[in-house]
């Protein structure tokens, strides 16, 4: 993961950027941006976030928090 192209998309600086274990099929990062604690999630193969699986998660995340459901904030992702 390169911090300047995370620190791109998110639109500030990134720092302590650390690859975190496990997950067969993601890469998971924990980063601070603005001293604000954060985690990214991206598919191994591409290095980007384009599995449909991912939307899908990113949608009942939401809808589940919406219903009382406590889940982590959706902050950022690339569904449009």
């Amino acid at each position: 993961m390169d911090p300047a192209a995370l620190a791109e998309v998110v639109g500030a600086p990134v720092t302590s950027l650390v690859r975190l274990s496990g997950g067969a099929s993601r890469q998971t990062w924990r980063f601070e941006c603005a001293g604000r604690p954060l985690v990214v999630q991206c598919d191994r193969e591409t290095g980007l976030d384009t599995r449909p699986g991912m939307r899908v998660e990113a949608v009942l995340l939401d809808l589940a928090g919406s219903a009382g459901v406590p889940v982590a904030e959706i902050v950022l992702t690339d569904t449009p």
